[in-house]
């Protein structure tokens, strides 16, 4: 898991969509030299990618690569007793491998409604703070772990474009 150690600000957090890379989530400048990666999914049928700077170690982008599935609607998460940052986290990366990169198998759901994307990790913890700037949100547990990522006030455009790439579950 993503372990979060602090938040920093971003000022104009940024939600792409496109055929080749489905969903990017990224804050300030996309393109970054110090890369590290964190990499989740089962690797076949799905992926998501964390980069993060090396230098500031601030989470930079999010990116969905594949998923097994998207669902309609949002899972119902109570985070109205969770403490609120305002920026984006900062991740913990001292035991991490020396070239950055590192991979674990953990599922992850992808949800969907007429405005927003929730990227979740793991759907039994308590979400106890949110850190967030303006439409992008991160929720972490009280071990400090990433558990979902959400994306609001988005395009019904882009939402239909991204529903479509993959079969929806209801």
């Amino acid at each position: 898991m993503l372990k979060i150690i602090g938040s920093k600000d971003c000022c104009d957090p940024q939600v792409e969509f496109g055929e080749y890379l489905p969903l990017k989530i990224f804050c300030g400048d996309k393109f970054f030299n110090s890369k590290s990666y964190w990499r989740v999914g089962n690797f076949q049928s799905s992926l998501m990618e964390i980069e993060i700077d090396q230098e500031s170690l601030q989470l930079m982008a999010v990116s969905v690569i594949i998923s097994d599935e998207v669902i309609w609607g949002l899972p119902e998460i109570d985070f109205s007793c969770a403490k609120v940052d305002n920026g984006w986290p900062v991740i913990d990366v001292k035991e991490w491998p020396m070239d950055g990169i590192k991979d674990e198998e953990i599922s992850f759901r992808i949800f969907v409604d007429d405005k927003n994307i929730f990227i979740q990790m793991c759907h039994q913890k308590t979400t106890s703070k949110v850190i967030s700037v303006n439409n992008v949100a991160f929720g972490v547990d009280s071990n400090n772990f990433l558990i979902w990522i959400m994306a609001s006030n988005l395009k019904i455009e882009n939402l239909i474009e991204f529903k479509n790439l993959w079969s929806m579950s209801s």
